[in-house]
């Protein structure tokens, strides 16, 4: 690993790592919402306990669902992004040992 990547692919994998931390943390809340409104359905009677369970129902868990498959889209297109640099980085790389060696067999 050479060059720029090499001080920010420490940085990349941390945002990778916290958003895969995040997913994990929807995943799990969303998982709890849903079983806490169904224990709440059974305890709890009346509009207020409806209304919880619709706002639940109807705006978090939906909300949870957009953003979970955002986040992982995000981890993924960073990933690919550190594997451009990476190749970019490879490249030029050689591209310079090439031109060095020409020079040195010119001069």
């Amino acid at each position: 690993m050479a060059g720029f990547l090499k001080y920010v692919r420490p940085m990349v994998f941390q945002v990778i790592g916290t958003m895969t931390q995040q997913i994990s943390f929807l995943e799990e809340a969303t998982g709890h919402m849903r079983g806490a409104v169904q224990g709440i359905e059974a305890a709890w009677l009346g509009e207020d306990s409806e209304a919880f369970a619709r706002e639940v129902s109807e705006r978090f868990l939906p909300a949870a669902a957009a953003v979970i498959p955002a986040l992982a889209a995000m981890a993924a297109a960073f990933s690919r992004a550190a594997a451009v640099i990476e190749q970019a980085d490879r490249e030029a790389k050689e591209m310079a040992e090439g031109l060095q060696q020409e020079l040195a067999r010119v001069f």
